[in-house]
């Protein structure tokens, strides 16, 4: 098709047109563009793709999956509603997609596809081969921006140019918003469908509960990971109304506290799009009287947050590279990391000798979700301290995070290792007993992770090595500190500073 209907055009709904809306990473109902523009095309069938083979190469988690298939009954429940059935099938490998829908389209006679644009290379590749199959065989295919609030390629410098710094970035952004009003306005509600009758397409499609090679058992307690982490629209709007009526305006004092219910948790939702990222940036503005970039710091640092969100996505559309296991700093792709296979291990276990570090690793291992904070001290132990290769803690991270997102698991490990976006240079090295004594003074948050240390006062629990003796050290039972933190430091350091600088990151747009 040659355009995308603009939000709110009124279009008289033509029952003898039908529309296949294909879902990827948009599993709501709600703020849905593709899907609110095939239900104004005509009468809709909507088509989800359970891809294993796609799943594994991009290192999803099996706790995700289980979320995504808890998230599409629920999904087909609420277009139910509406009267549009959800089909959902299942392929063996991601080049048998284009038949798949073109032969759909036949049998359901259809004469337009939606979908919502997803930006990494590989989706982008599936989609064109998809485009070309379906538009060679004379079905009409519309692809909308869904995933930013302002789409990549709009956010450029006065040459032209991409950013390559968030500050700026959001700068512009915001200036864009603040002219754009419409950018920020909700998608309403698809119309639903006239013809009840197309439910029947779903008859006997069952959503499976489980898919093989992505079996949460196996790691978790799934009864347990599952009450942490309801389905749903009524799940991911209660998260978010809870968080913007009660907590947003606290929201920078207390975010950086691992052991504080400080931040919204709806990154699980946004990851797989049950949440729509304009339905956030609306919460934030009515908790802070309609204003961007000012007025209450909570309101305004948690619409930061999701400007960096958004940041990382522009960086992946201009810079694909990254999506590709290389840096966005070229000239860091030389640099030494170590081969260090039991420290990884370690890190991945939670048995580094650092308790802020472990506390972390280990809240990840046992729900799928860590805090931010923790993301940020983890990944810049791993990179600085073990200088350890930075794919290795991101690839960790996408294997088990509920919430993984490559965008943003690629631009928060890049930044951590020095390799990324961040204006910072190299020398940027937490000191991760700093980072304990600072974002978990009492140990609040060590104590639960590392029940170990629970016995250790407040001075104790952060640097147990170094604030007992040897054997009261040894009753914990808890791990020497992998390295000595100043001596790394000074090796991550003197491994940076001799790289060239002088190789500008090129941009693909």
């Amino acid at each position: 098709m040659k355009r995308s209907l603009e939000k709110g055009e009124m279009v008289l709904k033509k029952v003898s047109q039908r529309a296949l809306m294909w879902f990827k990473s948009d599993l709501r109902v709600t703020d849905n563009p593709a899907l609110r523009n095939a239900s104004l095309y005509g009468e809709v069938i909507a088509l989800y793709i359970i891809s294993p083979q796609e799943w594994k190469s991009h290192d999803v988690a099996p706790i995700k999956v289980d979320f995504i298939l808890r998230n599409l009954k629920k999904l087909r429940e609420s277009l139910n509603e509406l009267n549009i059935p959800l089909v959902v099938k299942q392929i063996n490998h991601v080049k048998e997609t284009p038949n798949l829908i073109l032969n759909h389209c036949k049998e359901w006679n259809i004469n337009a596809v939606f979908i919502n644009k997803e930006y990494e290379v590989d989706e982008s590749k599936r989609d064109l081969k998809v485009q070309k199959t379906l538009e060679e065989n004379g079905f009409l295919f519309d692809i909308t921006h869904d995933q930013c609030v302002v789409p990549p390629g709009r956010v450029l410098t006065k040459d032209g140019k991409p950013y390559s710094v968030f500050t700026p970035f959001k700068k512009a952004w915001i200036k864009i918003l603040l002219a754009e009003n419409s950018l920020i306005q909700v998608i309403p509600l698809p119309e639903p469908n006239i013809d009840q009758s197309l439910i029947i397409h779903q008859e006997k499609n069952e959503i499976p509960e489980k898919v093989e090679g992505f079996d949460i058992s196996k790691k978790y307690d799934a009864d347990y990971v599952r009450g942490l982490w309801a389905a749903g629209k009524e799940a991911a709007h209660k998260k978010l109304e809870q968080f913007s009526k009660f907590k947003i305006l606290d929201y920078k004092k207390n975010r950086d506290a691992p052991a504080l219910d400080g931040t919204s948790v709806i990154s699980p939702f946004l990851a797989i799009g049950a949440l729509g990222i304009r339905e956030c940036l609306n919460e934030a503005l009515i908790a802070n009287k309609g204003l961007l970039d000012s007025g209450n710091e909570g309101a305004v640092t948690w619409i930061s947050e999701l400007c960096w969100r958004e940041f990382y996505r522009h960086v992946l559309f201009h810079y694909p590279r990254v999506c590709m296991y290389q840096p966005f700093k070229l000239e860091t792709k030389n640099i030494k990391w170590r081969d260090d296979p039991e420290g990884f291990e370690k890190w991945c276990k939670g048995e580094t000798g650092y308790p802020i570090v472990d506390a972390g690793m280990r809240q990840l291992n046992k729900t799928g979700w860590m805090h931010n904070r923790s993301r940020m001290i983890a990944a810049m132990f791993l990179t600085k301290d073990l200088l350890i290769d930075w794919r290795k803690g991101e690839k960790y991270f996408m294997e088990n995070l509920i919430d993984g997102d490559f965008a943003s698991n690629n631009g928060g490990w890049q930044w951590s290792a020095s390799t990324g976006t961040d204006s910072q240079p190299y020398f940027r090295v937490f000191n991760p007993l700093l980072q304990s004594q600072k974002n978990d003074p009492d140990g609040v948050f060590i104590k639960k992770w590392v029940p170990e240390l629970k016995g250790l006062n407040k001075k104790q629990i952060h640097c147990p090595k170094d604030c007992l003796g040897a054997s009261e050290f040894k009753k914990l039972n808890y791990p020497l500190p992998l390295v000595d933190h100043d001596m790394a430091r000074k090796r991550a350091i003197d491994a940076f500073k001799n790289l060239k600088t002088d190789e500008e990151p090129k941009s693909a747009y």
